[in-house]
């Protein structure tokens, strides 16, 4: 068995969602949580981002990177 490059589209979401996880918990991103907080009202839901939303995005983006390693086209 051995393991495929991801597409670029999932080392872009992954990349995406650890930036949101880090500016979540551990390392404040300015324009990030700038960001954060905007989309949800211009969206027109209410969602709270708080730290256990970031640890998630971290869990995801790394599921993510080797769920495209192991299968073929993600």
């Amino acid at each position: 068995m051995s393991p495929n490059p991801p597409t670029f589209v999932t080392v872009a979401l992954a990349v995406v969602l650890l930036v949101i996880g880090l500016s979540l918990t551990i390392l404040p991103i300015g324009f990030v949580n700038d960001a954060l907080v905007a989309l949800p009202q211009a969206i027109g839901i209410s969602f709270a981002l708080t730290p256990q939303v970031g640890w998630i995005c971290l869990l995801a983006a790394n599921v993510l990177l080797i769920a495209g390693s192991l299968f073929r086209g993600i």
